[in-house]
């Protein structure tokens, strides 16, 4: 069959995020969709799902971030990976000392509608400049839907 195209603006849920408070350099990410259980967010930050792609947004401007995760999240939800791990960086060199790329991703992941839930990674992937993203599985891959 013919593979898929995908439309980048059909990935990116209507409503706009509701107001998220600023995060610092060293404050962790957790979020999770309504429904998804604690206990699954408990696992995702113990590594139980395994990361299966990894992408390192450092040193991209935000544009250029934004079209790489997308593309990459897209990608990852296409070969039905469950769970992805983002680079971000902790943003200690940013022009104003404030984490724009992180604070962004904590925006735009919560935006997506293929991510049920991310986490900052433990200290050893990344901790605060990094974080595990649960996706959702696509039917197109059954045999792995509801694992």
């Amino acid at each position: 069959p013919k593979p898929r195209h995908h439309d980048l603006d059909d990935a990116w849920h209507d409503a706009v995020a509701p107001d998220i408070d600023a995060v610092e350099h060293e404050e962790t990410l957790s979020f999770t969709t309504p429904g998804v259980q604690n206990n699954v967010l408990a696992k995702l930050r113990k590594g139980f799902f395994g990361v299966q792609a990894e992408i390192d947004l450092h040193g991209l401007n935000s544009l250029a971030a934004k079209q790489q995760l997308l593309q990459f999240l897209q990608n990852a939800v296409a070969r039905g990976y469950r769970c992805v791990h983002v680079i971000h960086g902790k943003g200690y060199r940013s022009s104003d000392s404030h984490p724009v790329l992180k604070n962004h991703l904590n925006r735009w992941l919560r935006q997506q509608k293929d991510v049920l839930a991310f986490c900052s990674a433990p200290p050893r992937q990344g901790g605060a400049g990094a974080v595990y993203v649960l996706l959702k599985l696509s039917k197109e891959h059954p045999e792995k839907y509801g694992e």
